[in-house]
């Protein structure tokens, strides 16, 4: 599945607005389940949305499961009424850079001491794995 993924072509977007470029549960401060603050903007920047959903999804899916990331996803398309081309989560995969993989240190500030590199690198070949799993197509 790494070379079918190496070999497909980028995901391209119509949605271009301006963007996090870094989001993911470790940048959003809740104070309860309607008031909340994303932080960290350094990385803001005009883009397609679908990075930012793809990044959350793939720290979702490395944090917690696959299952996350693709609840995230559901109310995400709920709440927006976007689409979002699986495509996008291999483009998440590979700004990574799967091969030099490390654990993020801001995870153990977020409560998240049990993530090693093994598993980060296991939940990560999943969520490739998720990309193709409904049809040959993948999508």
């Amino acid at each position: 599945m790494w070379q079918r993924a190496v070999a497909e072509p980028l995901a391209t977007s119509q949605q271009v607005r301006f963007i996090h470029r870094d989001f993911h549960p470790v940048n959003v401060l809740y104070e309860s389940t309607e008031k909340y603050n994303v932080v960290d903007w350094i990385s803001g920047c005009v883009g397609p949305i679908e990075a930012d959903v793809a990044h959350c999804r793939l720290n979702l899916a490395l944090l917690k499961s696959v299952e996350a990331a693709d609840q995230f996803l559901s109310e995400y398309i709920a709440y927006s009424g976007f689409s979002y081309d699986r495509k996008w989560d291999l483009t998440a995969v590979f700004d990574f850079e799967p091969d030099t993989l490390n654990v993020y240190p801001g995870w153990k500030a977020y409560g998240k001491a049990n993530i090693s590199q093994g598993n980060v690198r296991e939940r990560m070949e999943n969520i490739v794995l998720k990309v193709y799993e409904n049809d040959e197509s993948g999508y």
